[in-house]
């Protein structure tokens, strides 16, 4: 639990696999998730390729 907000996303609660996931940030009245996954910022560091 944290007592403070997470107005920006790098301070926000971060839940994933590793390939995908979520986070949660934001103001009380308005809370924001975003769904980042890796096909989105290039290569991951599974040392597959790149999906085309």
């Amino acid at each position: 639990m944290s007592r403070s907000v997470a107005g920006r996303w790098d301070a926000g609660i971060i839940a994933g696999t590793g390939s995908g996931g979520a986070v949660l940030h934001g103001e009380p009245a308005r809370h924001v998730i975003d769904f980042p996954h890796e096909e989105f910022f290039g290569e991951s560091t599974t040392g597959r390729p790149h999906p085309s």
